[in-house]
């Protein structure tokens, strides 16, 4: 694990903080990049748009809020094919970045120029970063999250359930430490653009996608709701129910429902089934008497 303290803001990344704090555009960080500084490490200043010699860009993996800081960790692989679509390869990590959602350079800073070695060369070096980024208000700020980085809330978007504390498209003023939802379709606020992903309160904003397919519990609806078991499908949260087309979760039909014969959306067990069948036999018959002719 690297850690990095000296975080310098770029000017324009305080203008983009600045604003978030005072209620302008939400700042919704999602990048990490490293270079090689153009083979000569130096001291960043605030005026830098990007990075001397970028040489890797990947979703951050974490994030975190302690003492007015938000503490963000970022994967840089063993695999690092570049933007340019070179094939992996090595190279001096002399300086990282912070980029938001628009691709603008919030803030870096000088690394230690260690050599990071491409696989081809026999070794495989797989390498955590963390960067801390003080702010006054790091409330006010929003971090999306890759859902394949097993840290934090990547460990349980992978997985094939979560339970979350509702489907929402506005964010909660006031939401507790932890709290999870899964956004609708017309996300707002600190969420716009992130329809079909899941959000966790732990400071800040923190946002994952999740693969299709995923599954969530509502546990804000009552359990016999068939919408408390919902999944991503095509980025949208559809109900889980079983349905005669597609596997799903089903309820156990109650002794009403068995008899009333009229629900499609639970099952019987075979003891309900047996309580409930009915067997109308309805006989006719005549009776011929000696000597009667037989009807043909």
């Amino acid at each position: 694990m690297a850690t990095v303290t000296g975080l310098l803001i770029t000017n324009a990344g305080q203008a983009k903080i600045a604003a978030d704090i005072s209620g302008g555009a939400d700042l919704v960080l999602t990048q990490v990049a490293w270079g090689d500084a153009g083979g000569a490490p130096y001291d960043p200043v605030p005026s830098q748009t990007a990075l001397v010699g970028e040489k890797y860009r990947a979703p951050i993996a974490s994030v975190a809020v302690v003492d007015n800081a938000i503490i963000i960790d970022a994967i840089l692989p063993a695999d690092t094919p570049d933007a340019q679509g070179r094939a992996s390869h090595g190279f001096q990590v002399a300086e990282c970045g912070l980029f938001d959602a628009a691709g603008t350079l919030i803030a870096l800073a000088r690394m230690g120029n260690g050599y990071k070695p491409a696989p081809t060369s026999g070794q495989a070096i797989v390498a955590t970063y963390r960067l801390k980024l003080s702010v006054a208000n790091p409330a006010a700020l929003t971090v999306v999250v890759d859902p394949q980085a097993q840290i934090a809330l990547g460990r349980e978007v992978r997985p094939q359930w979560l339970t979350v504390d509702g489907v929402a498209n506005v964010p909660p003023v006031s939401p507790a430490q932890g709290a999870t939802y899964a956004i609708g379709q017309a996300p707002s606020g600190a969420w716009t653009g992130f329809a079909g992903r899941i959000a966790q309160w732990i400071g800040v904003w923190s946002l994952a996608s999740a693969p299709n397919g995923h599954r969530v519990n509502d546990h804000s609806r009552a359990e016999s709701d068939p919408l408390r078991e919902l999944k991503l499908i095509n980025g949208a949260w559809v109900s889980a129910a079983a349905t005669a087309g597609a596997y799903g979760v089903t309820r156990l039909a109650t002794d009403a429902e068995a008899e009333a014969s009229l629900a499609d959306d639970v099952a019987l067990t075979p003891r309900r089934q047996r309580a409930t069948m009915i067997i109308d036999a309805a006989v006719s018959y005549t009776v011929y008497g000696p000597g009667a002719d037989f009807p043909i």
